[in-house]
């Protein structure tokens, strides 16, 4: 894909169920790269300038006290911008 002079991709979080996994009743709390990004916040960026590019999210959960199946919804959106309005997390 190439994008504009100046254009980058970016990758942002666009829902989350508060940052929490489950099974059954019991909740279990994750972080993205050590935070809970906004949906504001860029979690990845991808220039033009490279062919093939890639980001890795390090997604770690809390220790879980009961072990089970646990399971929730992570969606991103992905966008066209300015590559100066980056806000990284």
């Amino acid at each position: 894909m190439r994008l504009e002079k100046g254009k980058e991709l970016h990758i942002t979080i666009s829902k989350v169920n508060g940052y929490k996994l489950t099974a059954g009743g019991v909740e279990l709390a994750y972080t993205i790269d050590g935070k809970t990004p906004g949906t504001k916040d860029v979690v990845a960026n991808f220039e033009t300038k490279a062919p093939e590019q890639t980001k890795k999210l390090h997604i770690k959960a809390a220790d879980p006290e009961f072990a089970g199946e646990y399971s929730g919804t992570l969606i991103f959106a992905i966008a066209v911008a300015d590559a100066k309005t980056t806000t990284k997390t």
